[in-house]
């Protein structure tokens, strides 16, 4: 595997996707110890579900122990514990065939059926079945009143990620003991299994029909796609009416989740279908765009042309309508499931994808041009949610401002996300052996960010090319923003070497988590009806494994302490290697501890909606309010792992930083207008609390804090300078002085200003211009000089 590099030029460009795919292929489990033997069966069939996956099977964990469901009764285990669990527990109806590319259909038994082994859906990493649409409930015998925490696995919508074999053992929430929390802090968990890649969000003309609808919801469909985040409506709407049955309380559901099921969180909150189902909704590090566009039914509809090309399905890259949209889909509901599901960034024959794949990039690029595939095939993004009208009925973060006020929210991400998807270790090993993520600024992320921040929901993917391909283009073009990030503008002062690497991680940890939840922020904060007090927001900043220390705290490694890998003395990271590596966590008593507050923090999260327990030990988590934007850091140097609002230095060479309002100069700047420049980070008072992630220690030839109280623009030269935050601006003429005007653009301290980026661009207008001036410079920009 390898990550795409960006160019303008016609030539290929092969894309390799963000997110779960690349850390699980990077570290991919690969256990045949439970696998079927599928030579001659079909992809996607009961038999060959757990063919290179490890799937979950608890027939050894007790003795059988019968649920009975609305569904129907089922059969699971109980162990001397009491702790029941429940594997594949099937809420809906075989996805094959005829009900491909639908709302989940309805499922019902009477005679108790086995439910011990896990239902994966078919991903990019394992064949799995169409017959996934499941959950799996861990609880305990007994008990009544429990909250119920339902989680959403990441995975970039295409693969099932961390795989779930490690957890029926663990059974963190089950066991729980804080004496300051109801029944301890323990919780019913069910995890959710939703369908992936083009068979769960592909979008087609030919799949829509106004009068589908989906079982216990109002309304009919009019759009099409969103079919695993209908998967997962489905088991929001089986735990709530089960919820009795499974020892819970119906009116205290959480809805959890990381990377893409972070963002299958986001956009379950942003739908109006969850209204009275859900109390709480906690969602971590959640990996996609919040630009309108990227929700376009159009657009995506367009994109996933290539599916049907590549299906045979179709033989041009136009959007095909009536009659002929009809055959498509049917063609596309008998088509090889894997064809719908592997090699999901299109890569071709090459990269170890299929031969068809390169044909259709070929058909697609030549009707829309040079690497238009890549563009959205690079993250996935033609298998991201899209407003159809049904699940969503508008973009996520207009949703947010009049949508769901009444649930409680929880976000945050890592320090250093970009980790997990730039460095490429070998097969079972350790060492960073090969970085890569192109040269940032990129297409892929940042211009399209910027370029696609102004189109809404209705935008076609002719508008987004041009729009991203321009904002990438615009890099030579003095003032605009991705001239900022292409001179190194925010990130000059990361020292950690080989300095391109440490400033591409920076800079996507900022663009594609950061920056998006921060604007979801805002407008959770702006809707008049939501109350105080209700949403938190974190950030995770602990080294997580020492056998990968490049790593850092990356994407998915808060998962070590969320779902307990520590408890068996795992991470996240090893968690995901091949058993054989015999690789185990190397937890000190800090780690201990923060892995405790973590789950305690989650535990009254799950009873209360609100992380804060009266007279607990510890630390008050204040909630955010559009004044005050409080974030909770976790990090074993803390005691008990936590501190709220510490000061940080996450950036080597830089003074420290308060995490109050984290970087919001990065944050603003992907979410704002192009001509907008962003803030340097703030700075921290000497005495202040500091700490940091991977990135902390200073090297010998970086004086910490070295910025005088006496320093100014005119003396960054000056090593006793040489980390105020207001040299970036001058090292990068970004600088803009106070006296600043038109008429002193050619000063160093103005080459900055926004007035001088209008003045070099030929587009100023002085009040005093008439016709007879328009020889001037300072009158080019009038109308009246206009040729």
């Amino acid at each position: 595997m390898r990550r795409a590099r960006p160019h303008i030029a016609p030539v290929k460009i092969t894309a390799c996707n963000c997110d779960a795919m690349m850390r699980s292929l990077l570290f991919l489990l690969v256990a045949y110890a439970r696998a079927q033997d599928c030579t001659g069966v079909d992809y996607g069939t009961p038999q060959c579900k757990c063919y290179n996956w490890a799937c979950q099977n608890i027939t050894e964990m007790g003795s059988p122990t019968t649920l009975v469901t609305t569904n129907g009764p089922v059969i699971g285990r109980v162990d001397a514990s009491d702790i029941k669990r429940f594997v594949g527990i099937p809420i809906a109806a075989s996805t094959a065939g005829a009900n491909r590319f639908r709302p989940p259909q309805p499922i019902s038994w009477t005679t108790p059926i086995e439910t011990l082994v896990e239902s994966p859906c078919p991903s990019a990493l394992a064949l799995g079945t169409e017959d996934c649409v499941s959950v799996d409930v861990y609880t305990k015998a007994g008990v009544s009143g429990w909250p119920i925490a339902v989680w959403i696995h990441g995975g970039g919508f295409f693969a099932q990620d961390p795989p779930f074999a490690l957890l029926p053992a663990i059974a963190l929430y089950q066991q729980m003991e804080y004496a300051f929390l109801p029944n301890g802090g323990k919780a019913v968990l069910v995890l959710a299994h939703y369908r992936l890649g083009g068979l769960g969000f592909m979008a087609h003309p030919g799949f829509v029909d106004p009068s589908s609808t989906l079982a216990g919801f109002p309304g009919t469909n009019p759009g099409a796609g969103n079919y695993g985040i209908m998967d997962t409506l489905c088991a929001i709407k089986w735990t709530y009416d089960n919820a009795v049955s499974l020892g819970g309380d119906p009116s205290l559901i959480t809805v959890f989740g990381e990377s893409a099921g972070g963002a299958h969180v986001m956009m379950l909150m942003a739908s109006p279908l969850v209204s009275g189902l859900v109390k709480t909704f906690i969602s971590q590090s959640p990996f996609i765009p919040f630009t309108g566009a990227t929700y376009s039914m159009r657009s995506r509809m367009q994109q996933d042309v290539l599916f049907t090309l590549r299906t045979g399905c179709a033989g041009g890259a136009f959007l095909s309508e009536s009659t002929v949209a009809v055959i498509e889909a049917d063609c596309l509901r008998s088509a090889d499931a894997s064809l719908l599901t592997q090699d999901i960034s299109f890569n071709g024959a090459a990269y170890g994808g299929f031969a068809s794949s390169d044909q259709a990039v070929s058909i697609f690029d030549a009707y829309y041009g040079a690497n238009a595939a890549a563009l959205f095939t690079y993250n996935s993004m033609h298998v991201f949610p899209v407003v159809d009208g049904f699940v969503l009925t508008q973009e996520p973060l207009v949703a947010y401002t009049n949508t769901n006020e009444d649930i409680n929210v929880v976000i945050g991400h890592n320090t250093d996300e970009y980790t997990t998807f730039c460095y490429y270790p070998p097969q079972g090993g350790t060492s960073g052996s090969s970085f890569v993520c192109p040269p940032t600024p990129n297409l892929f992320e940042h211009a399209y960010l910027l370029g696609t921040y102004a189109l809404n929901s209705s935008a076609t993917f002719e508008s987004v090319y041009s729009a991203s391909f321009s904002a990438f283009a615009s890099s030579s073009t003095v003032g605009s923003k991705m001239a900022h990030l292409s001179s190194g503008l925010y990130y000059d002062l990361v020292q950690r070497e080989p300095l391109s690497e440490a400033t591409t991680v920076q800079l996507g940890t900022d663009s594609m988590f950061a920056g998006g939840l921060y604007a979801v922020t805002n407008a959770l904060l702006s809707n008049p009806a939501r109350a105080a007090d209700t949403v938190f927001q974190y950030l995770f900043a602990e080294e997580t494994d020492p056998h990968f220390p490049y790593m850092g705290a990356c994407h998915g490694c808060e998962l070590t302490y969320v779902l307990g890998f520590f408890k068996d003395s795992y991470t996240y990271l090893t968690n995901s290697l091949p058993p054989s590596s015999s690789y185990s966590g190397a937890f000190t008593a800090p780690k201990l501890a923060l892995g405790d507050t973590m789950n305690a923090f989650w535990s009254a999260i799950f009873y209360y909606g609100t992380p804060n327990v009266a007279g607990w030990p510890l630390p008050e988590w204040s909630a955010v309010s559009p004044g005050d934007k409080n974030v909770m850091v976790f990090q074993s140097t803390f005691q008990d792992g936590a501190s709220m609002n510490p000061c940080v230095r996450f950036l080597q060479c830089r003074g420290a930083e308060p995490t109050k309002d984290f970087r919001v100069g990065p944050k603003t700047f992907f979410y704002s207008s192009l001509t907008t420049p962003a803030a340097v980070p703030g700075s921290c008072e000497e005495d202040e609390e500091v700490v940091g992630s991977y990135t902390t220690a200073a090297p010998a030839d970086c004086p910490a804090d070295a910025c005088a109280s006496w320093c100014n623009p005119w003396t960054t030269a000056l090593a006793a300078c040489r980390t105020c935050p207001v040299n970036t601006l001058v090292i990068h003429s970004a600088y803009c002085a106070g006296w600043c005007n038109v008429y002193t653009c050619s000063f160093s301290m103005c080459i900055g200003c926004e007035t001088c980026d209008v003045y070099n661009a030929n587009a100023y207008c002085a009040d005093w211009c008439n016709p007879y001036t328009c020889w001037s410079s300072f009158c080019s920009g009038c109308a009246t000089c206009a040729p």
